[in-house]
């Protein structure tokens, strides 16, 4: 019987065995806890079934389902695949995502993808649904929401997108009118449909619909996306007979027999004769026994823990001057922006499936800070235009890369990237490891820090560290003398997604140097590490006798430069920079080999201090046995807020005065 999930067929007896397969499933997940075959939780969609079997039976086999938490009905109706979910809940290796999705985080790429942040998953089918759009296949993308969802601002952030943009998209909102355990009527205001209406999204509504009801509903509305007019919505009023997920149903059990009434298993099987209805759920549980037996019988997944590095490795690094020479020499005389105009054209002309989208950044205007100025205007189908919606724009450009296309994100101001934190921490950057490494995700958001420039307390903060240590999540921070080209092409290839931090004050940064010699100003010049994440080494004397280092990066290089030439010149205190590209993951090999070989240590940033970037260094290298006895500071923004006014805002962020008092301190107090 297990077959006929696979089964192309849909006459109203396969759609009920369907049924009957999937709730049979669950009750047995239910059972299993008491059992001690199961832990965690699980959502189950008792009385839901035809939702996800019906429309399902409307799609073709390269069509992608999204879903939620209670996915699993969703899952076996467009894969078929019992074994390998069962396996995965009961977190063996042979589950889908190798048992470390669970219940909730299933993928079988370009097929089906779920997670179990209520509204999140939105941008994501949006984002494929773009890339399906744009590769002009006829693929339709069906997202699965419940009426809880529809609480979320991420949702109409989604909506509005997916009208604007006339995405193949399908919306099915699953209407059990209980948000776990909260009636919907007592939270959610206003019709579900008119919610789509507003955004010019057709919709349809069925009451208490049979599955061949919604079998005929999502085959036209799949019909229609097909044929090119844009999203579409059924919202399907349904019944949750079971928990919200595994015993936490908190409904009188008077009222939840009610329901029964409206069960469309209960209702089907009233067309089929008992001794049939008998004959299918018998081999429903063979099926499911099966299943169960052979998950028992699966491996687990085998552990493997990430060496930490033990030992410090102290020797100077080795000048290769042609190298670092031609890579300065391709970036003097020119701006940090102009160097990275030309490394988003260079990107976007050699990648024609990239996207890049934000607020605003289309010509005339070219973004707040002018970074994407012309760039729409040589690539028209590239560059897009997006309303204010950072968490959607983030979630979409996460879908694109699911989907194997490449995408940039342009948050205006790096302020505004908690909006869309949820994006990047529970789905973006999850991605590849809770489904196992199945995927890469290409994705780079890029944001503008930082103070100096009079913009006050909630545009001129600088919040990297809130996103520093987040795993699958990588941040760069170039500085104006980064190679940025290679560095933004590396961050497109990478497997995880990137978070790219620039700074204000960078921008208009002109570096000066390179001709014949390495040299920028009076500091040698040298490039360490892989050209994706370089280390920028910076020396008065050619790296051979410095005796203090600071550690920096980004917009405080131009401080960190200042800071040394006064040690050089008033206090004979030779200084090394380091300027990581990379903050997180941080290279604390690298690190180590670079720093001056003895002397203080200085670590400088632009945001606060206390639990950021320059505590971690710190905590690192101590840990690696690499400082020894040198006497370390840390210098970041001070006060409650960055400031409007001028004058008090040049006291809250770092500057040279505080950097050369810091270190002759440092170095007096050894």
């Amino acid at each position: 019987m297990l077959d006929i999930l696979s089964s192309s067929k849909t006459d109203s007896l396969t759609l009920y065995k369907r049924m009957a397969l999937v709730r049979c499933f669950e009750k047995r997940l239910l059972g299993m806890f008491s059992q001690g075959l199961l832990m965690g939780t699980t959502h189950t969609c008792l009385g839901q079934e035809a939702n996800a079997v019906g429309v399902v039976a409307a799609l073709a086999g390269d069509d992608v389902v999204v879903s939620n938490h209670r996915c699993h009905g969703h899952f076996l109706a467009h894969t078929g695949d019992m074994a390998a979910l069962m396996a995965e809940i009961m977190g063996r290796a042979t589950g889908v995502c190798g048992g470390w999705g669970g219940s909730q985080h299933l993928c079988v790429p370009n097929k089906f993808y779920s997670n179990g942040i209520q509204g999140g998953i939105l941008p994501m089918a949006a984002g494929l649904a773009l890339a399906h759009k744009n590769s002009g296949s006829k693929q339709v993308v069906v997202v699965f929401i419940g009426d809880g969802t529809m609480g979320q601002g991420v949702v109409y952030e989604t909506l509005n997108i997916a009208s604007v943009l006339s995405l193949p998209l399908l919306i099915v909102v699953e209407d059990n009118h209980i948000a776990q355990s909260t009636t919907t009527t007592n939270v959610l205001a206003g019709s579900i449909g008119a919610r789509a209406e507003a955004f010019g999204i057709k919709w349809q509504h069925l009451k208490a619909p049979l599955v061949e009801d919604i079998y005929g509903a999502a085959q036209k509305a799949v019909t229609k996306i097909r044929d090119g007019s844009g999203p579409q919505m059924l919202w399907l009023d349904s019944v949750r007979l079971g928990p919200h997920s595994k015993g936490d149903d908190t409904r009188p059990q008077d009222e939840v027999a009610k329901l029964h009434h409206l069960d469309p298993l209960e209702k089907a099987s009233k067309a089929l004769s008992p001794e049939v209805v008998d004959e299918i759920w018998l081999e429903a549980e063979k099926v499911v026994d099966e299943v169960v037996a052979k998950a028992k019988d699966a491996p687990w997944p085998q552990w493997t823990k990430t060496q930490k590095l033990v030992s410090p490795i102290n020797s100077e690094p080795q000048i290769d001057e042609p190298e670092s020479l031609a890579i300065l020499n391709k970036l003097s005389n020119k701006s940090m922006l102009a160097n990275l105009q030309d490394a988003l054209n260079q990107i976007l002309g050699e990648n024609s499936d990239l996207l890049l989208f934000g607020e605003d950044v289309v010509d005339p205007y070219g973004g707040a800070f002018k970074v994407t100025d012309g760039l729409s205007t040589a690539f028209p189908n590239q560059v897009l235009g997006m309303p204010i919606s950072e968490a959607a724009m983030v979630g979409i450009g996460g879908g694109l890369a699911l989907a194997g296309k490449k995408a940039v994100v342009e948050i205006m101001f790096g302020d505004f990237l908690g909006l869309g934190m949820d994006q990047l921490i529970n789905h973006a950057a999850r991605f590849r490891g809770m489904y196992n490494g199945q995927l890469e995700l290409p994705m780079v958001v890029r944001t503008p820090m930082g103070g100096g420039r009079g913009y006050g307390p909630t545009h001129s903060q600088t919040l990297d560290k809130h996103f520093l240590g987040i795993q699958g999540l990588t941040v760069l921070a170039p500085s104006p003398l980064h190679p940025l080209y290679p560095m933004l092409q590396g961050a497109l290839t990478a497997k995880d997604p990137t978070l790219w931090l620039e700074n204000k004050l960078a921008y208009s940064f002109r570096t000066n140097g390179g001709g014949d010699t390495a040299m920028v100003d009076d500091f040698y010049i040298y490039y360490a590490g892989d050209a994706s994440q370089p280390w920028v080494v910076l020396s008065h004397t050619g790296f051979e006798e410095d005796s203090a280092t600071i550690i920096t990066y980004g917009g405080m290089l131009g401080v960190a430069m200042e800071a040394a030439n006064r040690l050089l010149l008033e206090h004979e205190i030779p200084t090394r920079l380091l300027l990581p590209g990379c903050l997180s993951p941080f290279d604390a090999e690298g690190c180590m080999r670079l720093l001056a070989d003895d002397g203080p240590l200085l670590l400088l940033e632009e945001g606060s201090s206390p639990f950021g970037f320059a505590s971690e260094v710190i905590a690192t290298l101590t840990e690696a046995g690499a400082l020894n006895s040198r006497a370390v500071g840390r210098i970041g923004m001070e006060g409650p807020a960055i400031p409007a006014s001028k004058v008090i805002e040049e006291k809250s962020l770092p500057g040279a005065d505080a950097v050369v008092n810091c270190m002759l301190n440092l170095r007096e107090n050894k």
